[in-house]
C-alpha cells in the first residue's frame, strides 16, 4: 500500500477509496464521499468515476 501511496502521490486514504472502488464501486465512492466531508480529500483529486 505504501508504494501505491509514492507511486500515486495521494495519501494513504484515498489510495484505499481508489482501490475500493474496483471492488466495490459503491462503497468506494462512499469512503472518498466520507473523505471529501471531513476535508482529508482534495476535491481537485482525480479518481475513476462510474
Amino acid at each position: 500500500m505504501r508504494t501505491l501511496c509514492r507511486i500515486s502521490g495521494l495519501s494513504h486514504e484515498s489510495t484505499t477509496s481508489l482501490l475500493a472502488i474496483f471492488i466495490n464501486p459503491t462503497a468506494g465512492k462512499a469512503m472518498d464521499a466520507g473523505l471529501y466531508y471531513d476535508e482529508r480529500s482534495e476535491k481537485r483529486r482525480s479518481s475513476p468515476r462510474s
